[in-house]
């Protein structure tokens, strides 16, 4: 049911942080409300990733893989059963004890590196019971780097990124001023042999933020791009490896504050 699915997705939205609850009429009385609070870690198996941009940012994915280990049994017993419960049993026994051990002060100290703000808003709830573990904390910084490197490079492959491509690629070549949702979509035609049509470049370049203004360019009338280096700054460390961006560097003014 899609307005089921909607709701859920709010939830898991509003859930992601303290004091976010979600406000909802009462059923049997729609002038009372009620305050649902949702807050809480959650593990997901699912097939697909969520198509709900912002429920996915705020979410680490693993894809599962299957294993090739030769010393696990296809069926587990009693025997295996009986260990993964003792297993459950400590950690739940761990919890309790340092339940009042871990506090949220110091959280602002925590440095992951070089990752994007919302990644870091995930990671460090997760880097909290460990600040102190300078062997631990480091390792997790590995990992969220490596994972931030794996969300670039996805943003890379997508229909978003392609179209973050050759706005860069066309500013190149025909300047920041004359680049419009025809001459991106013929780019994307002729480069990535994708069949875009200006109408759905135009959406895709209005949710990246990036304005447009009916001038006059070199004879020609259209709507434009507007070029807003901070805007575009941003969008390129989003949506480009490293190694692209240098590519790029050319653009930007050498006094732009990112």
């Amino acid at each position: 049911d899609t307005s089921e699915k909607g709701e859920v997705v709010t939830i898991l939205n509003s859930g992601f942080e303290k004091n976010r609850p979600v406000i909802r009429c009462a059923t049997d009385n729609p002038e009372k409300l009620e305050i649902l609070p949702c807050f809480g870690p959650k593990v997901f198996a699912t097939r697909y990733k969520f198509t709900d941009i912002a429920l996915e940012a705020r979410c680490l994915t693993f894809t599962m893989e299957e294993t090739d280990r030769t010393d696990i049994p296809p069926l587990l017993g009693d025997k295996s059963l009986k260990r993964s419960e003792n297993l459950r049993n400590k950690l739940l026994l761990w919890r309790l004890r340092s339940y009042d051990k871990i506090s949220q002060d110091g959280v602002e100290d925590i440095d992951l590196g070089e990752i994007e703000p919302r990644l870091k808003q995930i990671g460090l709830p997760f880097a909290l019971p460990f600040k102190d573990f300078p062997e631990v904390m480091a390792e997790f910084k590995r990992f969220m780097l490596r994972y931030s490197q794996e969300l670039i490079t996805e943003r890379f492959d997508s229909e978003q990124g392609k179209v973050v491509q050759a706005v860069f690629k066309q500013a190149l070549e025909s300047g920041k001023d004359a680049i419009s949702a025809s001459s991106v979509a013929a780019r994307l035609t002729e480069e990535f042999k994708m069949d875009l049509k200006s109408g759905r470049v135009a959406k895709i370049l209005k949710s990246l933020n990036i304005k447009t203004v009916n001038r006059r360019v070199a004879g020609t009338r259209a709507h434009y791009m507007t070029w807003e280096p901070k805007l575009m700054a941003k969008l390129l460390k989003r949506y480009m490896p490293a190694d692209d961006q240098e590519d790029y560097q050319e653009l930007f003014t050498l006094d732009l504050e990112v």
